[in-house]
């Protein structure tokens, strides 16, 4: 079986994801090959399994696994290894995806702002939300999807500053969670590697709408792979698209976190 390619502007993949991480590395240990944006660091750092496997605590780890500035691959048969970068607009945009840290968790949970934007409109967002993770056990958290308040559009330089003024007005109580498939249970396979999977929804695109479709994703620290499987109308597994996959360019700072 073969699933129907999603196409941009409305992709099946919206993140959930949320970070609170901590490390050891300090200002004065910043190499020349580290550089920093707003709460992001880019270089070396965000390729160190130890800056995610020194974390207590599984959802504290699991949002360090999942946090920050993503580009996203597509499968290409035209490509060496089979993927390349997703472009839009005749090839002159790409896509870039931020996941970032948001709201005090002592007192509101645990939550995570999701943007989607264009290399060419950066402080334009084209899809965007709210998530909250909750851990049901060592080796389980719970994502749900919330829709971002009317009207809330920040750029993301204001989503990236450090001190995420945007964010201070935010009703948390109040997010409405989002239509569709909103939740996503993540269990974990190994100390740094989770599978999550959504339940089964009515899919259009596969026998004239008498078909599922299931959402999975499975992370690691620096990758996060993406895929849909099809089921008939007696959920009986059909068939998968090849996964796409979100490659991570910058960690939160951990300055900023301590």
């Amino acid at each position: 079986m073969r699933l129907k390619k999603h196409v941009f502007k409305a992709p099946i993949f919206i993140l959930i994801f949320l970070i609170f991480y901590s490390c050891t590395i300090t200002k004065n240990q910043r190499t020349k090959d580290q550089d920093s944006e707003g709460i992001l660091l880019y270089g070396e750092a965000v390729q160190k399994n130890d800056s995610y496997a020194n974390i207590k605590g599984t959802v504290p780890r699991f949002r360090a696994m999942m946090c920050g500035k993503f580009a996203q691959y597509l499968p290409d048969t035209t490509a060496e290894g089979g993927y390349s970068v997703w472009l839009v607009n005749d090839g002159r945009d790409s896509v870039v995806f931020y996941q970032l840290p948001v709201g005090n968790h002592h007192k509101v949970g645990y939550w995570v702002y999701q943007s989607q934007v264009l290399t060419s409109l950066p402080d334009n967002p084209v899809s965007q939300g709210f998530i909250k993770l909750e851990g049901l056990n060592r080796d389980t958290i719970k994502a749900i999807i919330h829709k971002a308040p009317d009207g809330f559009m920040p750029t993301t330089k204001e989503t990236l500053n450090i001190t995420q003024d945007v964010f201070k007005e935010i009703e948390w109580a109040k997010l409405e969670k989002a239509e569709g498939t909103n939740i996503i249970y993540y269990v974990r396979k190994s100390p740094l590697e989770y599978l999550g999977t959504s339940a089964l929804f009515h899919a259009p695109s596969i026998l004239e709408g008498k078909g599922f479709l299931s959402i999975y994703y499975r992370v690691s620290p620096q990758k996060i792979a993406m895929g849909r499987k099809g089921y008939n109308e007696n959920k009986e597994y059909l068939g998968s698209a090849k996964e796409e996959y979100l490659l991570k360019q910058a960690m939160i700072d951990p300055n900023w976190l301590n």
